[in-house]
């Protein structure tokens, strides 16, 4: 009995000490360096078991730069290893972590002159059972690793508390499914977490609202910046501060935005360098409009045939539908004498905007190009709209058109959208005494709503459509590119006397009807003889309708049609899914991808096609803008087919000069397509027909005159 008691008591003794070591190992703090460490030299390698799951990990230090402060003076990087002692390569996203295929989880050290502190928390992954971390300098930086650097054991939460604070910020949102970010408030989030989780430490608060920032920033939820501004609160990081900005941004968020910036900047976080100055005078413009000077009461010089057309870009660096509207109706107008028109793009276009550009860039920016005889002048190549407020903006390009203008002795200003290149058109014109015309081709933020959820909520949406008014309430006359968009501007309180409308048109010269097929595109397509060719000639985004083009084509092969074959020229955003799309349908061998071509190769294309389909979706975008490739396809002789959409029926009349279907509905998109692919001669009375209207109604020389005509009231009042 006496040794069974001894032996209980040895094995007591040994599970305390057990528990003991384990809870010491769990909180204690491990020491990374005892001495400065030069990381150019050398980096540092530190291996550390974890041993309980529910653990996660406290890193600390100072990085010392020798020279200037460096936001990025060093990289510390994460690998995190299974039971197995294998690398994981994927998991949760690490809040402030970046990931690379060279240094796994990532981010990175500021460092300055007198030492910059870092301190954060790293959660793991729950199947992590060791990590390896390492420091080193970034670059050329001459970074030091201060002596003291820690790494701290620190319990973790669980797995269901985590997912249980999701689930109960879901039933948050789901009371409202509508709601924006602007909508949910830091009082909601951080009541439900200091409720339900008042007892745990800020470290475990933090990892929890981080795993449920993870979780809804993913679908960029409108209550995700909220959890991602209470964590911040919590353990302030440069990284999770941008995040939030950004997400905050995204979402068109000003109230919330500015409040975010100048919280961060009470006592920010290094490396953080924005201020709310911008969002603070978009707020100002929001609530009180935009501030116009006078009128001059007379121009000081006697104005010239000279007009300035303002655009957002231009021949010869871009070449899509917005610079081919404007060259149709500067050539145009420049033909029916009385004004000498030249484009004058915006501030920094095209040095800003190389991503999006047709043809390099030369080294140094012409002062201007010339284009068929076209003037474009460029304006001031070092401005950055990112780094000026809206006024700032304004100024910046009303002051360049004051000065050029008088040099030229401008007659009349007229700016293309969008509001910016607007408003700087009303101001300069004010202070020259000339009139000026504001045109509003499409409404961006509308453009927005159709791939951004809740978008039309948004303080940013509201506020570009305030904007969007002032530039017409500014100007002596605005002209819209269709009666929609018309009707738009009125219900914003535009008069509508003064709205013309100059619908977009086509150079019918250059579109004609083709007598053959290419017949090396046939043979590189292998397109049948017998195949009717149904081709979308475009840019291949979201709400031009080509799923259910995809799905058309689908049930026609299902009632039994399968001598066509669907061509889509172009590139966009959703091509990627497109394929994937008609892989799931099964129709592949009736669909052929071309990606993006050269633009002097379409009209090859086009002689391939005999019937053209414009499935535009039922957003709003897509009810008052109208796109010009239906013009080109109408003068080209094609039959054409559209959506119902208000911009499209102000084209087409069904019937007529092409066909209408259902829009939205893939099915009567197919019925149509089934009519025009078994009746060649009702394709060829509609194309005939199509390309007499397109003829009397839509070359660009119909709308210069329209433009025309304007020019000459207001300049005579």
């Amino acid at each position: 009995m006496q040794e069974f008691v001894v032996f209980l008591i040895r094995k007591l003794k040994k599970t305390i000490r057990a528990f003991l070591l384990s809870r010491r190992r769990r909180i204690s703090i491990v020491r990374l360096n005892a001495a400065d460490r030069i990381l150019n030299n050398r980096k540092i390698v530190f291996n550390m078991e974890r041993t309980d799951p529910n653990e996660g990990f406290i890193i600390s230090g100072r990085i010392l730069t020798q020279e200037n402060d460096v936001a990025r003076a060093a990289i510390l990087a994460v690998n995190m290893f299974d039971s197995n002692k294998k690398k994981i390569v994927s998991g949760e996203t690490l809040i402030g972590f970046s990931d690379s295929a060279k240094y796994g989880k990532y981010k990175y050290l500021p460092g300055t002159a007198l030492g910059q502190r870092f301190h954060f928390f790293l959660p793991v992954p729950a199947e992590t059972r060791a990590l390896k971390l390492e420091i080193h300098a970034k670059g050329g930086a001459n970074a030091i690793l201060l002596a003291g650097a820690t790494i701290e054991r620190v319990s973790d939460i669980s797995i269901a508390e985590a997912a249980n604070l999701v689930e109960k910020i879901g039933v948050l949102v789901a009371r409202s499914p509508n709601r924006t970010a602007a909508d949910f408030s830091l009082h909601e989030v951080l009541s439900l977490v200091s409720q339900e989780y008042g007892k745990l430490s800020s470290v475990q608060r933090y990892l929890l609202l981080c795993t449920a920032f993870g979780h809804y920033a993913e679908t960029n939820a409108p209550i995700a910046p909220m959890i991602g501004w209470c964590s911040y609160r919590l353990m302030p990081d440069f990284e999770l501060a941008n995040k939030v900005r950004a997400m905050l941004v995204e979402q068109g968020c000003l109230y919330l935005l500015r409040d975010f910036i100048e919280e961060v900047n009470e006592d920010p976080p290094f490396g953080w360098k924005h201020a709310s100055r911008r969002v603070v005078a978009d707020i100002r413009n929001f609530e009180h409009g935009f501030d116009m000077p006078t009128v001059a009461e007379n121009c000081d010089y006697e104005p010239s045939s000279r007009v300035f057309y303002l655009l957002h870009n231009s021949l010869p660096y871009n070449s899509g539908g917005y610079a081919t509207r404007t060259h149709g109706l500067l050539t145009g107008i420049k033909n029916l004498g009385d004004f000498d028109p030249a484009g004058f793009s915006r501030p920094g276009y095209p040095s800003d905007h190389k991503k999006y550009i047709s043809q390099p860039l030369p080294p140094v920016v012409p002062r201007s190009d010339s284009v068929d005889g076209v003037e474009y002048y460029r304006a001031d190549q070092s401005i950055r709209k990112s780094s000026l407020t809206l006024e700032e903006y304004v100024e910046v390009f009303a002051k360049e058109l004051e000065q050029r203008g008088r040099e030229q002795r401008v007659r009349l200003i007229h700016a293309a959208s969008n509001y910016p290149n607007g408003l700087a058109a009303s101001v300069a014109a004010r202070r020259l005494g000339i009139p000026s015309v504001y045109e509003v081709r499409g409404l961006w933020e509308v453009t927005r709503m159709s791939r951004q959820h809740n978008w039309e909520h948004s303080d940013y949406c509201k506020f570009m459509a305030k904007m969007e008014a002032e530039a017409c309430r500014h100007a002596d006359h605005v002209i819209t590119i269709t009666e929609a968009l018309k009707d738009v501007m009125v219900e914003r309180g535009v008069d509508r006397e003064k709205i013309s409308v100059v619908p977009n048109c086509v150079h019918v010269e250059l579109f004609t009807p083709s007598s053959k097929r290419d017949e090396e595109l046939v043979a590189q397509l292998n397109i049948a003889p017998a195949d009717v060719v149904i081709g979308y000639i475009g840019s291949v985004v979201n709400y031009e309708g080509l799923y259910d083009l995809l799905r058309a084509g689908k049930k026609l092969l299902d009632d039994g049609m399968d001598h066509f074959k669907i061509l889509i020229v172009g590139d966009g955003a959703v091509l990627p899914g497109l394929k994937d799309l008609a892989v799931s349908l099964g129709i592949t061998r009736n669909v052929i991808f071309t990606g993006r071509v050269p633009h002097a190769l379409v009209n090859r294309y086009y002689s391939l096609v005999d019937i053209t389909p414009f499935p535009r979706e039922p957003f709003q975008v897509c009810e008052i803008v109208s796109p010009l490739k239906p013009f080109e396809a109408l003068a080209c002789g094609k039959a054409v087919l559209v959506s119902s959409c208000a911009a499209l029926t102000e084209i087409i009349e069904h019937g007529s000069n092409g066909l209408v279907f259902q829009k939205g509905s893939y099915e009567d998109l197919a019925e149509k397509l089934k009519l025009l692919i078994n009746d060649q001669s009702l394709r060829s009375s509609l194309g005939d027909a199509g390309r007499a209207w397109v003829m009397k109604h839509r070359d660009w020389s119909n709308s210069a005159r329209i433009v025309h005509s304007i020019y000459k009231k207001i300049c005579n009042k």
